[in-house]
Order: structure tokens, then sequence, then C-alpha cells
């Protein structure tokens, strides 16, 4: 095989991949809105190109090679028929087209120039890593889109009751979504509370998160976190939690939303929405802050903060799906019954 030819499969999966990446690349980017997969996408994209350099490739040498009217493979010439079931297929597909490429670009190279550090073995193995790491982030937005009764099970709030038989009343009301929060909990009270609590909710296919504490969240194998302003930052939560964890984090604000959003967050919680006794010293945002973020935000948010029955329907009116409840719901005569009304307020009008 002479120099020529070799230089035509490599501009073809060189461009092949390129493709990929850069369809790979706009679906984290607006589809996903994710920052940190966006940008491995880009980083992914430049280390191709230096791979072709270090093959002391020019372009005019690759454009030279190029035959596209002579190509047996053209879709006229080999007619390949395909339907995508949107995005995920899409992301799919291109995935395993830049697989592909790259693996050719690997081998054909080393007849090309067989000392040659092309770094293509390296593109590959990171390119499954990225594959796992989006497919992981779409697949925990979409469990979150139907689930729109989120519960804060809170000790002090209980006023002497205990998180075992509250946790089963609400979840037998309806709620979907549970985040275990004990702040004054030494790390061993609380990992024995929340590997109990965990297996209740994974019984009812409840998602249950923990609070601020990412170790104890992998220890019991929580479905995810929720971190605060005060917490870890987003990127380093997602790589104690490891793969296909759920990261969910705080927001008071359009731009801290938005921030939240581009580093890298499943979901958001946003508030304070109306006075609460939960948590003191917090500026009320009110509905009027949550209508501004329509058409900035894509993953779900949950709005949060003193919501109770009586002021439902403030926030479903303007368009709210999902709401985090804390006191609104435990501290109510019949746990159960009240999620329930919850549940079937925000079915009902969203």
């Amino acid at each position: 095989m002479d120099r020529s030819t070799l230089c035509r499969i490599i501009d073809a999966n060189f461009n092949r991949a390129g493709e990929a990446l850069r369809e790979i690349e706009d679906a984290a980017r607006f589809g996903l809105n994710s920052h940190l997969l966006s940008q491995q996408a880009k980083h992914l994209r430049h280390r191709l190109v230096q791979g072709i350099r270090s093959l002391a490739l020019s372009p005019a040498e690759l454009n030279a090679s190029r035959d596209s009217s002579a190509d047996v493979g053209r879709p006229e010439k080999n007619a390949v028929f395909s339907e995508r079931d949107g995005v995920s297929d899409l992301v799919a597909a291109a995935f395993k087209r830049l697989q592909q490429a790259v693996r050719s670009l690997e081998e054909y190279s080393k007849l090309l120039e067989p000392d040659a550090d092309t770094g293509f073995e390296q593109i590959r193995y990171d390119s499954y890593t990225a594959e796992k790491a989006f497919f992981a982030r779409l697949s925990n937005t979409e469990k979150l889109v139907d689930r729109r009764l989120y519960l804060l099970l809170i000790g002090s709030v209980l006023d002497g009751g205990d998180h075992e038989t509250a946790l089963r009343a609400a979840i037998d009301g309806g709620v979907q979504v549970v985040q275990l929060r004990e702040k004054e909990m030494t790390d061993r009270e609380f990992f024995s509370l929340a590997e109990n609590l965990r297996s209740i909710c994974e019984r009812s296919d409840v998602i249950c998160l923990i609070n601020d504490r990412t170790h104890i969240a992998r220890a019991v194998d929580a479905d995810g976190v929720h971190i605060g302003d005060d917490d870890l930052a987003p990127n380093a939560a997602r790589k104690v939690l490891g793969p296909g964890k759920i990261l969910g984090a705080t927001s008071h604000t359009l731009e801290e939303a938005k921030a939240g959003q581009r580093a890298g967050a499943d979901y958001l919680g946003f508030g304070t929405m109306f006075p609460t006794e939960t948590k003191s010293g917090l500026t009320i945002r009110g509905p009027e802050e949550w209508s501004r973020l329509k058409g900035h935000i894509e993953i779900p948010v949950y709005a949060i903060g003193g919501i109770t029955l009586e002021n439902l329907h403030q926030l479903t009116e303007r368009g709210v799906g999902h709401v985090a409840v804390s006191a609104g719901i435990l501290r109510a005569p019949d746990i159960a019954e009240t999620a329930a009304r919850f549940r079937r307020q925000l079915e009902a009008t969203v």
C-alpha cells in the first residue's frame, strides 16, 4: 500500500472522527448544557489534530490524497439507511463512529510512521470514558424529569418523630425523591441512618440522596448527593461519587443556576420561595425569581423553601412542576395524605 493510499485512509478517518466529536460536543453543550462534557469533546478534537501533526502530514498532502468522487463507499454508491430515535441514539452512533475511526487511524498510522507518538490509542480509551460520562448524565436528568415531589427529611423538623416512620408515610403518599439532611450527626451516626433509609427507598423505587456528605453517599451507595454553597465543588463531588450518580446543587439566582448547570449538576434546588423555619437568614426570592430561569436552564429545577399546600398554587400557576418540601409534609397531621395532595396538585396543574 503506497503512501498516497495510506494518506487517503488517514484523511477519511480523521474527518470522520472530527465530525463525530463535533456532534458529541454540540449535544453536550446545547442538549445537556454541560460545560465539562463539551470541553472533554473539544479536548479530544484538539488531541486528534495533534496526532495527525505527529505524522508530519501537511494539510496539502492530505487534501491531495482525497478523491471523494471515486470513493466506492459514498452514500449513493453504497446506500445505508438508518433512523435516529432522538439525541441519545445520535450521540451513541457518533461515539461508535469516533471509536472506529480512531482505531483505524491508530493502525494505519503505524504503517505510515511506525515510531510516531500519535496518541490515537489513548484518545480511543478516553472516548470510552467520555461516552460513559455522557450517558450517565443523560440518564440522571431523565430519571428526575417525571419525579416532581422531593422530600427533605430532617430530624429537627420531625418534632420527636422517627425518620423511618416519616419516610414510609411520605413514600406511601407519593414522594419520589428523598434527601437525607442531618447537619449535627456524626459520620458514624449518619452512616447508620442513611444505610437503613436508603434500603427503604430502594425497595420503593424512590431516589435517595444525601445532603453534603459525599463520602457517606458513596459508602451507602445512595443514588447521589446534594451539595450546598459551602460544600465540595461539583467537579470534586463527582470524582468522589463515581460515574452514574446524581449530583444536585443549590442556587438562589439565575446566575447561580447557570453556574450550577455549567458545573455539571443534574438538577438544581432553587429558592427560597417563601419564608421558612427550616433555615434562618435566607433571602426570600419568591416565584418571580423562579420565572427568570425560563429559557436558560434545561435540567430539572426543584423550587424550595416554605412550600405548603396553601401556597403551592402560586408556583404551579407559573409553571413550576418540581418542588422540594420539608415541614410542609413532615409536620402535617397525616404525612401520607399531605404528600398525596402535593402530588395530585403537581400532576394536575403542570
